[in-house]
């Protein structure tokens, strides 16, 4: 292998980062480059000069789109089916007609109007966050249940169709002239039916206010058009505030919590929880709870009980809990330790968030099973579940064994590129359990392969190093399946994982996909590397000496018992080596 490198400037370093973990890199091909100038959490998610028209600047013209409506004497009328192509009906899903000026014109107006991409959140419910990624082209588009009606000026018109990550797209281009009418029948095939593989889709972080069974047909309406199989509405408190009641919180589920909410059509289901917040210690996502957290109750949510303690009556029932936007780098670097919470929301508006990589990675190398999820916050992103999370089951899950199976780590997530990974045939979050003398050659098969963005590189990655790239040239990078495959002989406890990437032309993130890792644990050992449990370490005594300066105004000792437990549990993983395989989950 080829280690390519700017910083640091010692190869011999940098290859002994990787054998520290027992990684033996002899046979991985000699042909491959690897660049490891830079880790990838070290680059700069900032918004870039020319992002937004990229977004709306259709193919053929050269600058961006506004919506519109035509209208006058000359118009010319389109009526539109999509149909699916394996069931033949119309199907909900999500449509650009590009004009012949360039401009996204507008069929009239349905209930699923106030979500089209013709607006900017928060003024509208369109998403259209700006400077979020993914940075890819969306157009100003509208959602359909299958059929729709609109017109258009005269000439070359465009049709493009959109179904979430599964199905190829579709675009035809038409003429139509002034006062004609066009008809026009399109289908969408699922050209990558994950299910058939024992993958299903779902966001976990949705706002949408279930107040009625028509809302509920809208939500499922949307998530059919985006084919989102699993999907959480929440409700949610403001950060400075709390009130243990339904009808005191933001954007409110008034159909029930948990399993009582379920409400499914096809494939498709939708089921409320809650985002409890707070501005000090991050937000959390609960699932799985008939009752919102700490219920009657009204206190400062920044004050005492910080989140580990509030949600721990819900986890005893079943309940989960996951840190949602990466944790805010907040109490996240205490409760991972705690195993107070089941995993954390890291990928979402097409990055990974606060703790990002590096942070996952850490906690990951000292031993922990942290599960990782991809999840939209919609709307408040660029697009509705451009970020979601794909989990294996054997069998249609329910949604509660969905969620299960996140909270256990058999998943990926993803803004578009569909990942597969196996290591000697085991998926996400299996443990390969080996005692010393047993054979230590491990066989690693990466499929991937993206719908609606190219991707330009699968990663291999052991212990949070990239140990083998694939690259893909950007013109082959969509459409077809791209694998990786290698032998690692490790001697030493690890994790492996996979990702798959691209970027947009400005060098903003575009496709991103990372899946929770396999575990190879030698006699019954976790990983462990002690500068990643310094460096967390670190990060939790930033924490402790942020709470000891600020007021808080009811049960600071609690507050600083609790973080400082977190820091005891740290310092004894140190002090041992590390963690026992029955020490790392999270329950």
């Amino acid at each position: 292998m080829i280690i390519k490198h700017l910083k640091p400037k010692n190869p011999t370093l940098c290859l002994a980062l990787l054998l520290t973990f027992g990684v033996n890199l002899a046979e991985l091909r000699a042909a491959d480059a690897i660049d490891i100038s830079q880790p990838r959490w070290l680059k700069s998610d900032a918004p870039r000069s020319g992002d937004e028209d990229y977004i709306f600047t259709p193919k053929g013209f050269s600058s961006a789109g506004k919506p519109a409506i035509a209208w006058g004497a000359k118009v010319a009328l389109l009526e539109v089916i999509v149909r699916d192509r394996a069931t033949g009906k119309p199907t909900p899903c999500r449509v650009n007609v590009v004009g012949p000026d360039g401009n996204f014109y507008q069929p009239q107006k349905t209930r699923l109007t106030p979500y089209n991409l013709t607006g900017q959140w928060p003024k509208s419910l369109a998403g259209n966050r700006p400077g979020k990624a993914p940075i890819r082209y969306f157009g100003r588009f509208f959602y359909t249940d299958g059929n729709f009606r609109l017109f258009v000026p005269p000439g070359k018109s465009r049709i493009e169709v959109w179904k979430g990550f599964e199905y190829q797209p579709v675009s035809i281009e038409l003429k139509t002239e002034a006062k004609g009418a066009r008809k026009v029948e399109l289908s969408l095939e699922r050209t990558v039916p994950m299910a058939e593989s024992g993958y299903y889709s779902g966001d976990t972080h949705l706002h949408f206010e279930r107040r009625t069974e028509a809302d509920d047909q809208t939500i499922l309406d949307l998530m059919e058009a985006e084919d989102v199989f699993y999907s959480s509405i929440l409700c949610y408190n403001g950060t400075g505030s709390y009130d243990g009641r339904m009808g005191k919180q933001d954007i409110q589920q008034l159909r029930g919590l948990g399993m009582p909410s379920l409400v499914k059509r096809g494939n498709y289901r939708i089921m409320s929880a809650q985002e409890y917040r707070s501005n000090h210690y991050g937000h959390t996502k609960v699932f799985l709870s008939d009752e919102i957290v700490q219920p009657g109750k009204s206190y400062d949510p920044n004050s005492w009980p910080v989140f580990g303690e509030a949600v721990a009556d819900i986890r005893k029932k079943g309940g989960l809990v996951f840190w949602a936007h990466g944790g805010y780098s907040k109490e996240i670097f205490a409760d991972f330790a705690l195993g107070k919470v089941d995993g954390v929301e890291l990928m979402q508006f097409g990055i990974y968030r606060p703790i990002g990589l590096e942070g996952w990675y850490k906690i990951l190398n000292v031993g922990f099973r942290f599960p990782a999820l991809g999840a939209s916050d919609y709307p408040a992103c660029r697009k509705l579940a451009d970020c979601r999370t794909y989990v294996y089951s054997e069998k249609e899950p329910r949604f509660d064994d969905w969620l299960r199976g996140a909270a256990a780590g058999r998943s990926f997530m993803t803004s578009g590129p569909l990942l597969l990974l196996e290591v000697d045939g085991e998926k996400p979050g299996t443990i390969i359990r080996l005692k010393a003398g047993d054979a230590n050659t491990r066989r690693v098969r990466i499929r991937v392969r993206s719908e609606v963005a190219p991707i330009t590189h699968v990663d291999l990655i052991v212990n949070g190093h990239t140990v083998k790239r694939l690259r893909v040239p950007m013109e082959r990078g969509m459409g077809r399946w791209h694998e990786l495959s290698a032998k690692l002989e490790l001697s030493a406890s690890s994790w492996i994982a996979a990702s798959a990437y691209s970027e947009a032309p400005s060098g903003s993130a575009d496709a991103e996909a990372h899946t929770n890792p396999v575990y190879v644990y030698f006699d019954e050992k976790a990983p462990y590397d002690s500068e990643a449990l310094n460096w967390l370490l670190s990060r939790l005594d930033e924490r402790i000496a942020f709470h000891r300066k600020r007021k808080i105004a009811v049960g600071k000792e609690n507050v600083m018992d609790y973080f400082e437990s977190a820091r005891k549990r740290l310092v004894e993983i140190r002090k041992r080596g590390g963690l026992q395989a029955t020490e790392a989950g999270m329950r």
